[in-house]
């Protein structure tokens, strides 16, 4: 049961915060080169 958590939780970390940074990533570059512009 400790193991099953502790996977769905390292998936979830895994996939949410690269999803998470990509995002942030694009948005704060698109936002930069709007405001820049």
């Amino acid at each position: 049961m400790v193991s099953m958590e502790a996977q769905m939780q390292t998936v979830a970390d895994v996939f949410l915060g690269d999803f998470f940074f990509e995002q942030m990533l694009f948005f704060f570059l698109t936002f930069a080169t709007f405001f820049y512009i």
